[in-house]
This record gives structure tokens, sequence and C-alpha cells, in this order.
């Protein structure tokens, strides 16, 4: 399925998500169901293609993250490691500590 990434265009610190849809007019529908929506106004929510990440809804959350992490998203948890010098063993390391907590 196509994935398009949500952001607010009026506050682009709030993050952004990835959703699928079958077109953008669908993808627009989506994305004012998002938390992202419900922090913005109707007519600050963007939405736009996001061809890196076709056909990854089906992804485990850890594989999703990684590849977030090579395209070089940004996360809040402390100590990612740099997707430009890290080897995806060193991202699995990280994922695994700062993530442990999901396993328990």
């Amino acid at each position: 399925m196509k994935a398009y990434v949500v952001g607010n265009k009026e506050e682009p610190e709030i993050g952004n998500e990835v959703i699928y849809a079958k077109n953008t007019k669908e993808a627009r529908r989506v994305a004012h169901s998002t938390d992202i929506a419900e922090e913005s106004e109707f007519i600050d929510v963007e939405v736009h293609r996001a061809y890196e990440f076709d056909n990854t809804e089906d992804f485990s959350k850890k594989e999703f993250m990684k590849l977030q992490w090579k395209e070089g998203w940004w996360f809040e948890e402390p100590g990612a490691p740099d997707p430009w010098s890290s080897s995806e063993e060193v991202f699995y390391k990280w994922y695994d500590k700062t993530f442990a907590y999901l396993y328990e």
C-alpha cells in the first residue's frame, strides 16, 4: 500500500506519522484521525507521499523503526546511533536496550 507522512506545517516540532492509503484523497481523510491532527488546526495538517515506506504496513515495530532510522528520522529516545556511521547491529542493540520494557 502507498505510504504517506502526516505532519503539521505550522508546528513541525510535533513530529510526523506514517499512514497508509490507496491514494492521496484517502490519505488526507485518514490523516485527520491521527494524533497529530488532534493537536493541529484542520488547515495545518499536511500529507505527502513517502515512497521509502511503501508496502511496510506489515513490518514489525523494530523493522519499521530501523527503516525510519536509516532514513534519518529523529527519535525522542536518547542515544540513538548515527544512521550514517553505525551498523544495523548497533541499531538493534540500542533498540533492544531502549525498548526492553516492551518485552517484559
